[in-house]
């Protein structure tokens, strides 16, 4: 892998998350240069449990009950695995 991508998100708008990752799926990458981090930042319903990531072989749910886009970055920047990151927002 060389990139990690990172969606901070904390209740997210339905559609807009999901169009984003419509479009990642869509990108011409192949999933084996890159993963996909999904942090959801204490959202008041489980990010995990509406989102289907399977798509991709790199991906995972990470969970960050600190509120604030500071912190949520904070963990992605400590969950990510390559030598670049990406933070893509969900809107």
């Amino acid at each position: 892998m060389q990139v990690s991508v990172i969606i901070c998100c904390h209740n997210p708008r339905r559609d807009y998350l999901a169009r984003v990752l419509e479009a990642l799926k869509a990108q011409t990458l192949s999933t084996d240069n890159w993963e996909l981090l999904v942090v959801d930042n204490a959202s008041e319903g489980s990010v995990a449990a509406s989102y289907n990531i399977s798509w991709h072989p790199n991906a995972r749910h990470v969970r960050e009950e600190n509120l604030g886009l500071t912190c949520a970055r904070l963990r992605g920047i400590a969950e990510f695995s390559t030598d670049l990151l990406v933070f893509v927002d969900d809107v």
